[in-house]
C-alpha cells in the first residue's frame, strides 16, 4: 500500500504513481517527474539521515528512476524505430523513382546518397559511390551545379560518357544538394533522326529543298561575290521509273547525285529538288558557269549501272546569278528552274536566265495584280476538307482552304497564288477574310453538330499583326461561335521567324480557349526542345511524308516518330494526303488521330460539305 507523503518533496511519489496508474505518458509529465527527480537526488545523503520514513520515500523514489527510464527507453526506441521506417519508405520512393537522384552533403562535396536509377545511369553500387566526391560522376571531375536545370556530360564507371540532363536545388536547411535527373542520350539521337531526315532527301540523301533554301540564304547574306545558282533538270528519269521499276529509279537517282557530288569542288553545295538538283557555287560568274556546265555534262554523258541496267540521263542546266537576277533565294530558284526548261525547249545543254524569260514575270505581274481586287471583286471562295476520326470514321470537323476563280484567268491554284500573297503581303487581307468567312460558317454547322472544330490557317503576317489575337476574339464574338471550335494551323517556319514572340501569341490564342497546331510538320526545323515549349494541340503530318510512307523506308520512320513523339507529348495528330485504306490502316496502328485526304474527301463547295460530311460517319471508307 502506498505511503501518504508527509511533506511536500513527497508529492513526486504520489504523481508518479498516478501518472503511472493513468496508463497516459506524456513529454509534460516526463519533464516534470525529471525535474522534481533531480531536485530530490540532490537531497539523498540527507535524507538518509532522517529515519525509516525517509529511507522508504527514497526507496519509491529508486523504485519510480527505475520505472521513469524504463518509459524513456521506451519512447526512444518508438522514436527510433519511426525513423527507420520513414528512412525505409524514402529510399523505396527513390528506388522506384525512374530518374536518378543523387544527394550530396554540401559541406564535403561527397556522395550521400543514390537511388537505384541513378546506380543503372552510373553503372555504380551504392558501396562504390556514397563518400565518393560528387564530381566523380561528371567529365573530368567538372564542378557540381548546386542549382537550376543543365545539361552536363556524365561519366560511368568504366569512363564511358553520357548526356544528363539535372536539376538540382540545395534543402532548406543549406547542408544536402539533391540532384534529379535522366539519361536523354536516345531523346538526342531522335532529335538528330528527325532532323536529318526532315533536312536530307530520302533517297539521295543530299539536302532537301529546305535545306538547299537555307544554304542559299545564308550565302546570300554572307557572300562578298558572286552565287551562281544552277538547276539541273533530269529530263528522263520518269521514263526510267516506268521501264524499270521504282527500284531502279530510286537507285539510279541516288548514284546521280553521288557522282554530281564528286564532280564539282566541296565547297559548293549540292541538293535534291524533286526530282532535279540544285547546285550553288560561289566565286567569279564565268568561271563557275563554265566548270558547273562541264561538271554536269560530264556527269550526264557517262551511263550508269543499276542493279545490272544500264541507264543514262539527260541533264539540262539552268542559272542565274545572284545579286544580279535577284535576292531572294525562292525567286532565283525559280528563275533557274525557268532557264533550265527554256534549254529543254530549245533543245540546248544549259541556259542562263535572262530578259527572254520574262513572260514567266508578266504572269507573276498579272497575278499579283488580279489577286490586289480579288477580294472587292467577291473572287475568293473558301472550301472545305473534311478531317475524321480513325477511330470512329466520323467527319469531326474541316479546315478551310482559299480558293480563287478569276473572270480573265479562270480558276487559279492556290500552291500558284498563295506564295504570291505571302511574298508580295496580300496574304494579310486573304487571312483576314478567310478567318471572318471560316468562323461565320463554323456558327452555323456547330448548331447542327456541337463538337465541329473548324481549322483555318495562320501566316507569319498574322502572328507578327499586332492586336492579332484580339481581332479573333472580336471574331468569335461576332458570330457567337464557342473558341473550342476553332483550331488555328500554323507552319514550323512561321514560329520559327520570331519564335519568342510566335509563342506569346500562340499561348494567348490558347488561353482563349482555341486550339494550336503546327502544319507541316517535320518539313522545317522539328526540335524537341522548341516543341516541348510551344503551346500546341496537334502536330499535322506533311502529306508528302504520307504520299510516300508505303514506298520510302525513310519517310515511314518520319511519320513513326512524329506520331510517337507527338503521343509523348499528349498531342493530336492529324495525317494530311491519306488516299488510299492502306495509308489509312498503317497511320490506325501507329495510333494517329485524325486523317484528312482524298480518301474521305476533297476540299469541296460549303454546301457540298454540308450535304455530304457534316455530322456523318464514313463507315463505308
Amino acid at each position: 500500500m502506498p505511503v501518504k507523503p508527509a511533506n511536500k518533496d513527497d508529492s513526486i511519489i504520489a504523481r508518479a504513481q498516478a501518472v503511472l496508474e493513468s496508463g497516459t505518458v506524456t513529454s509534460e509529465d516526463l519533464a516534470a517527474l525529471l525535474d522534481k527527480y533531480r531536485k530530490l537526488a540532490s537531497r539523498m545523503d540527507r535524507l538518509t539521515r532522517i529515519g525509516d520514513r525517509q529511507q522508504l520515500q527514497l526507496k519509491e523514489l529508486n523504485e519510480l528512476k527505475t520505472q521513469f527510464v524504463e518509459i524513456l527507453e521506451q519512447r526512444v526506441a518508438e522514436r527510433t524505430a519511426e525513423l527507420r521506417r520513414s528512412e525505409r519508405h524514402l529510399q523505396s520512393v527513390m528506388d522506384t523513382a525512374a530518374d536518378a537522384i543523387v544527394t550530396v552533403d554540401v559541406a564535403s562535396g561527397s556522395v550521400v546518397g543514390l537511388n537505384q536509377s541513378a546506380c543503372g545511369q552510373f553503372a555504380r553500387s551504392v558501396v562504390e559511390t556514397v563518400g565518393q566526391p560528387a564530381r566523380i560522376l561528371l567529365k573530368g571531375e567538372a564542378e557540381v551545379p548546386t542549382s537550376g536545370n543543365h545539361v552536363l556530360e556524365a561519366c560511368r564507371a568504366d569512363g564511358s560518357t553520357f548526356p544528363w540532363e539535372i536539376s538540382a536545388a540545395v534543402t532548406s536547411d543549406g547542408a544536402t544538394l539533391v540532384i534529379t535527373g535522366r539519361d536523354i542520350t536516345q531523346r538526342l539521337a531522335a532529335e538528330r533522326e528527325i532532323h536529318f531526315l526532315a533536312h536530307h532527301d530520302p533517297i539521295t540523301e543530299l539536302p532537301n529543298r529546305r535545306a538547299a533554301r537555307i544554304a542559299l540564304t545564308l550565302a546570300i547574306t554572307q557572300a562578298t561575290g558572286d552565287i551562281t545558282v544552277a538547276y539541273v533538270e533530269v529530263k528522263n528519269l520518269g521514263e526510267i521509273g516506268r521501264a524499270l521499276g521504282l527500284e531502279v529509279l530510286e537507285a539510279a537517282q541516288r548514284l546521280l547525285g553521288e557522282r554530281l557530288r564528286a564532280a564539282v569542288p566541296t565547297s559548293w553545295t549540292v541538293a535534291s529538288w524533286g526530282h532535279d538538283f540544285l547546285i550553288l557555287a560561289e566565286g567569279d560568274q564565268s568561271a563557275a558557269e563554265a566548270s558547273l556546265t562541264a561538271a554536269v555534262q560530264s556527269v550526264g554523258a557517262e551511263p550508269m549501272m543499276v542493279n545490272g541496267a544500264e541507264v543514262s540521263v539527260a541533264l539540262t542546266v539552268g542559272a542565274v546569278l545572284a545579286p544580279r537576277d535577284g535576292d531572294q533565294p525562292l525567286q532565283l530558284i525559280r528563275r533557274a528552274s525557268m532557264a533550265a526548261f527554256s534549254a529543254v525547249r530549245r533543245g540546248l545543254p544549259h541556259a542562263i536566265f535572262d530578259a527572254a524569260l520574262s513572260d514567266a514575270m508578266a504572269r507573276r505581274a498579272q497575278l499579283i495584280g488580279a489577286l490586289r481586287h480579288a477580294r472587292e471583286r467577291d473572287e475568293l471562295r473558301l472550301f472545305f476538307q473534311p478531317k475524321v476520326c480513325f477511330a470512329t470514321k466520323k467527319v469531326v470537323g474541316a479546315e478551310a482552304l482559299a480558293r480563287w476563280f478569276n473572270a480573265e484567268m479562270g480558276f487559279v491554284s492556290p500552291g500558284e497564288f498563295i506564295p504570291l500573297a505571302e511574298e508580295s503581303g496580300l496574304v494579310e487581307g486573304i487571312g483576314e477574310w478567310a478567318l471572318e468567312t471560316a468562323c461565320q460558317q463554323a456558327a452555323e454547322w456547330c448548331r447542327a453538330d456541337p463538337s465541329f472544330i473548324m481549322a483555318v490557317n495562320l501566316s507569319s503576317h498574322d502572328l507578327d499583326r499586332p492586336g492579332f489575337v484580339d481581332e479573333v476574339a472580336a471574331c468569335l464574338d461576332r458570330h457567337g461561335l464557342p473558341p473550342a471550335n476553332l483550331e488555328l494551323e500554323v507552319t514550323e517556319t512561321a514560329v520559327m521567324g520570331d519564335r519568342a514572340a510566335a509563342s506569346v501569341v500562340l499561348r494567348s490564342l490558347g488561353d482563349l480557349g482555341i486550339s494550336v497546331a503546327i502544319d507541316d510538320f517535320g518539313t522545317g526545323y522539328s526540335s524537341l526542345s522548341y516543341l516541348s515549349t510551344l503551346p500546341a494541340h496537334v502536330l499535322k503530318v506533311d502529306q508528302g511524308f504520307v504520299r510516300r510512307m508505303t514506298t520510302s523506308e525513310n519517310d515511314r520512320s518520319i511519320v513513326r516518330v512524329i506520331v510517337g513523339l507527338a503521343q509523348t507529348l499528349s498531342m493530336k495528330t492529324v495525317a494530311e494526303g491519306v488516299e488510299t485504306p492502306g495509308d489509312a490502316a498503317f497511320l490506325l496502328g501507329l495510333g494517329c488521330t485524325l486523317a484528312q485526304g482524298y480518301l474521305y474527301g476533297k476540299p469541296c463547295p460549303p454546301d457540298e460539305f454540308q450535304r455530304e460530311f457534316l455530322g456523318r460517319s464514313l463507315q463505308e471508307v
